[in-house]
């Protein structure tokens, strides 16, 4: 299977569901909606009304592991919920799944995040969720009409939560396999059993969608409707405590780096999670931090999270820089068809410019979090970047490789212990040694010149086409080590393609015209690794490489 007809599939099977949500619209909405009385039609109004209102605000539910981890997307859900189980229960399936296939379409977030088609399609599997419950309805006459008893509570509970997990395990789980042309599906399945704040999350929605159903059915339209009334507060209350936390994370973050540079331990980790901690990766976003890391005061990338920008993207990182240090401006933008970059300027209390704030994003989108949220994180970073340049200029000669520029073995050896310890099932880390081949012979016959150039040009080549939340080093001669955080086998295989055909085009040549070039090996960090059998599982396949020519990316696994 190539890489097209996974994505192929997952068209045509969003779009399935669609045209089956339409076509049972088409053939059974009359029948549905003829019976109506004026009463009915204020009601599902007001209800259509509601349910974009809360497609609109995002609850993001912060996760245990977000905290601990500083790295986890935290998971992004929506309350309209009780306002479609309602109108099931009143109206029938079709009804619900009218309000959400005409709902979806028309509740543009205030974010600008979501595409047109995309909310089509996301509605259309919405309604097609309910008109297979509509079909399984009749076989449990208890969840058709509920009454008030614990019994006929605790059906409706069972049967429609079974009914909304079993279509994310059996449909939307697979979908986003599909979707990620990986074969990760069983780790995603193990991911919602695992899920526990997805199940309360359902459990209390359809409890609530079952309160409002009872009023309605005893106490009148009105009353039923009121019921609805909390649920956009609630939202709204649940998002504001979310970027409360998120607030009093980024200013912990900030207070961490700070205190990991006085201890002179390195900042990056704290500044890679600040980005995390604003990133979404749904959105597609590339969050960077640019600084004044070297004596000329030049701003070069600090910290990366997210795919990394091409050459174009660079350029108008350049542009826009320029643009905020030649004015007080908090802000600049640059817009291409392919494109839209904003840098938020991180500046101190002289109005000098520390760095910036880069943010990439496909064009015509926006993140889930305002403009205000990332100028606010600018200013974070300025007590950061302020001392950034003196105190790291202190630490290069304990931590530092004079000739590369890469952290010395000492420094990357630390680094690797202080991860293998948080490796686990789904937080992998990977680990490439890379090896420059016949670079004895560059010293003996170009001399030991050209063989400082050589070490200075690869490991260039390591800090460009490595992300930021990796980590390089030298650990002696011609040899280095990358560490790839939460880096799966495929991953790590083709960062160390890259590698080895960036060595190979980089320009450097042996005395005999040849190209100078790299030998790699590749390990994947299980459970039981210690940090020796890890390097000495990637050095058995680095010696593999040599011995099978040279040039060459080798895996050896545990």
């Amino acid at each position: 299977m190539n890489e097209r007809q996974p994505r192929a599939i997952y068209l045509a099977l969003r779009f399935g569901m669609l045209a089956v949500a339409l076509l049972a619209a088409g053939l059974l909405g009359p029948r549905t909606f003829a019976p109506l009385h004026t009463d009915d039609a204020i009601a599902l109004t007001v209800c259509l009304v509601l349910f974009v209102a809360l497609l609109r605000i995002n609850v993001p539910l912060l996760s245990g592991a977000y905290l601990r981890r500083r790295h986890l997307e935290p998971g992004r859900m929506t309350l309209e919920l009780p306002v479609s189980l309602a109108v099931l229960i009143m109206y029938g399936p079709i009804a619900a799944a009218a309000i959400n296939l005409i709902g979806y379409p028309l509740a543009v977030p205030a974010d600008g995040r979501s595409r047109l088609m995309r909310r089509v399609l996301d509605g259309g599997a919405e309604a097609f969720l309910w008109v297979c419950v509509g079909l399984l309805r009749p076989h449990v006459q208890a969840s058709v009409t509920p009454a008030l008893s614990l019994p006929s509570f605790a059906t409706f509970l069972a049967f429609y939560t079974v009914c909304i997990l079993a279509f994310l395990s059996a449909i939307w789980i697979p979908l986003r396999a599909l979707a990620r042309r990986s074969p990760i599906l069983p780790r995603l399945w193990r991911q919602l059993a695992r899920d526990t704040r997805l199940f309360a999350f359902v459990l209390l929605t359809v409890s609530w969608g079952y309160v409002a159903t009872m009023v309605w059915t005893r106490a009148g339209i009105a009353l039923g409707l009121v019921t609805f009334a909390p649920l956009p507060f609630l939202a709204t209350a649940l998002r504001a405590l979310h970027n409360h936390h998120l607030e009093l994370h980024r200013l912990r973050l900030a207070r961490d780096a700070v205190q990991a540079m006085l201890r002179t331990r390195d900042p990056l980790p704290q500044m890679n999670s600040l980005l995390a901690s604003l990133h979404t990766p749904a959105a597609e976003e590339t969050l960077q931090i640019y600084a004044a890391i070297s004596a000329d005061d030049r701003l070069s990338a600090l910290a990366t999270i997210g795919p990394i920008p091409d050459a174009e993207q660079l350029e108008h990182v350049r542009l826009a820089l320029i643009e905020l240090q030649r004015g007080d401006r908090p802000s600049s933008t640059q817009r291409t068809r392919s494109h839209t970059l904003a840098a938020y300027a991180v500046r101190g209390s002289g109005e000098h410019l520390l760095g910036a704030l880069i943010v990439h994003r496909p064009p015509r989108t926006a993140s889930l979090l305002p403009a205000r949220r990332f100028a606010q994180a600018a200013s974070e970073l300025a007590p950061l970047l302020r001392d950034f340049r003196s105190i790291a200029a202190t630490q290069n000669a304990a931590s530092m490789d004079a000739l590369t520029g890469l952290p010395n073995r000492r420094t990357i050896m630390e680094h690797l212990r202080e991860r293998i310890e948080y490796v686990s099932v789904g937080n992998p880390c990977a680990v490439l040694v890379l090896d420059i081949d016949h670079f004895k012979a560059i010293n003996d016959t170009l001399g030991h010149q050209a063989g400082d150039q050589c070490l200075r040009a690869v490991g260039a080549i390591i800090a460009r086409n490595i992300r930021g939340q990796d980590r390089a080093g030298r650990i002696g001669g011609e040899e280095f080590v990358v560490m790839m955080p939460d880096t799966n086998s495929e991953m790590a295989r083709t960062v160390g393609e890259r590698l080895r055909a960036a060595i190979e085009s980089t320009g450097v040549h042996h005395a005999n015209g040849d190209p100078v070039t790299a030998s790699i090996g590749i390990a994947v960090a299980s459970v039981s690794d210690t940090v020796d059998s890890l390097l000495a599982r990637a050095d058995r396949a680095l010696y593999q490489a040599k011995r099978q020519g040279r040039n060459r990316v080798i895996e050896i696994g545990a």
